[in-house]
């Protein structure tokens, strides 16, 4: 279904104006042409372990452990039925969604231009980082130059926000919040989908020597304004987690800021957006930013870490789930390794490394007598994990790398860019193809579902899974839900002031 003109309204009058660093290398790219593009792979349990990946060989000679093969190769996969080719296959139209869904023991990665060593996956290869050079350079022109700059806008209506906000509601006090939209509240969310994502963990060269472990391909981010009727009160921001990715099997790998609108810097209708270099986190302010932590009990064992710790958050997540079935309940499980990621975190901060390990080694061995070892570098830098958006160079100037503006603005003085674009806000049809831009789930199964009401969508992540990265640094990431994402931030946020 096309756009209708209220949405296209809606979607144009809050369009955000995005300011990026000048040393950014990524242009966003439509995530249905990414996906047409890319090879599906299914990878088993042990997911950064390549021999779990894809098929191999021989199906009837399990031993025959590689070549490994993708479920879809790149070019084969079909979102919508009419544009079905003979040579493809529609993945919304398996009875079993097998292309499109996943769960812990099994899950899907999308995978454009192979790794960086290679583009096959077989006994001699490291498939250790994701191709970001070929991957920046086929994204910044030729097949994909006709969808810049793209975002896609998901306009929630007061009556889904009100099923969002009741699910949400076992986990958080809403009273404050509920009494700040009371008037036909609806949320506009922005997505940005960029293709690879860029973050050194600083100092991790001299610790543990790795530059770019938090490197991968397949980026999320998201601008959020919720209105009150027509009249918007607040504004969404996401940025990347510094801590943990994934605590008591949760994934925390992003989250969102939300600030008063009136604390917003705008032109009109449009708020003003700072995007960090590689990270894409966005910010309101120009300048180095500590990078937010939503690890548990917010506090953040990672930043003087370089993964390590996180490492053992792995380890300790495994044990916890190996020994799930004999402490009895999910729940328990979950409640203890956040009670042992707050005794973590505690002693981290300013306490010997050692402490840490030991801690994580002990509480480990409680929960699994088989629980894994966790190596940690006896020199850990002091540096807290930075975003890069554009710096203020003057009283009066910022200069910007590329600025992508609504119709009809204008850069202010104090705004220099060195590429001005627009945003281009409207339904795209090239190659027989239709590439909408407005996020309507029940109709396009590259999104996930918003509630049990929507036919199933797309799960897995949105980039390739690596060899040797337990901590899921650096593999694509799944579409986070921003709505709960949104909410459940503005709900801490009234209640804590």
């Amino acid at each position: 279904m096309p756009a209708t003109a209220e949405q296209l309204r809606i979607a144009r009058t809050f369009e955000p104006v995005l300011l990026f660093h000048p040393a950014e290398r990524y242009q966003m790219v439509d995530a249905k042409r990414w996906f047409e593009n890319s090879a599906l792979w299914p990878s088993q349990s042990q997911f950064d372990n390549k021999s779990k990946w894809g098929f191999g060989p021989d199906p009837a000679n399990p031993a025959a452990v590689f070549p490994r093969a993708p479920l879809l190769p790149a070019g084969v996969a079909s979102l919508i039925s009419s544009e079905t080719k003979p040579s493809q296959v529609n993945v919304s139209q398996d009875p079993q969604k097998y292309f499109l869904t996943h769960d812990d023991e099994r899950e899907l990665f999308l995978e454009f231009s192979g790794w960086e060593d290679s583009t096959d996956v077989t006994a001699d290869t490291a498939n250790k980082s994701a191709n970001l050079g070929v991957i920046s350079d086929r994204t910044g022109g030729g097949e994909f130059a006709a969808f810049r700059p793209r975002y896609a806008v998901e306009i929630v209506e007061t009556e889904a926000l009100e099923r969002l906000i009741i699910a949400l509601r076992r986990d958080l006090d809403f009273a404050g919040l509920l009494k700040s939209i009371a008037n036909a509240p609806r949320i506009i969310l922005y997505y940005f989908f960029y293709p690879g994502h860029d973050e050194d963990l600083l100092g991790c060269e001299v610790a543990v020597a790795k530059v770019n472990d938090g490197n991968f391909s397949g980026d999320w981010a998201c601008v959020a304004v919720l209105l009150d009727g027509n009249t918007p009160i607040w504004l969404g921001h996401s940025t990347h987690n510094s801590g943990p990715i994934e605590v008591a099997v949760k994934s925390t790998r992003v989250g969102m800021l939300v600030s008063p609108w009136s604390d917003v810097r705008l032109d009109g209708t449009h708020p003003f957006v700072f995007v960090a270099r590689g990270t894409h986190g966005n910010y309101l302010a120009p300048g180095d930013t500590p990078r937010p932590s939503y690890s548990p009990a917010g506090t953040d064992i990672s930043k003087t870490s370089c993964g390590a710790v996180e490492t053992g958050y792995n380890a300790l997540r495994d044990a916890a789930k190996a020994a799930n079935d004999g402490l009895g309940t999910a729940e328990t499980v979950k409640d203890a390794v956040v009670a042992i990621a707050k005794v973590v975190a505690g002693a981290a901060i300013g306490g010997p490394i050692g402490a840490v390990v030991g801690g994580i080694a002990a509480l480990a061995e409680a929960l699994a007598t088989d629980a894994p070892s966790v190596d940690v570098p006896s020199q850990l830098p002091q540096n807290e994990p930075q975003d890069q958006p554009p710096t203020q160079t003057g009283p009066n100037t910022i200069p910007v790398g590329r600025a992508i503006l609504p119709d009809g603005l204008n850069l202010p003085a104090d705004i220099q860019a060195a590429e001005v674009q627009r945003w281009l806000s409207s339904d795209l049809s090239i190659d027989g193809r239709t590439y909408p831009f407005v996020v309507l789930r029940n109709e396009q199964p590259w999104w996930p579902r918003a509630d049990s009401n929507d036919p199933a969508g797309y799960e897995g992540r949105w980039g390739t899974r690596v060899q040797h990265d337990p901590a899921a640094y650096r593999c694509g990431m799944e579409f986070p839900d921003y709505r709960a994402l949104f909410f459940r931030e503005l709900a801490i946020h009234l209640t804590s002031v």
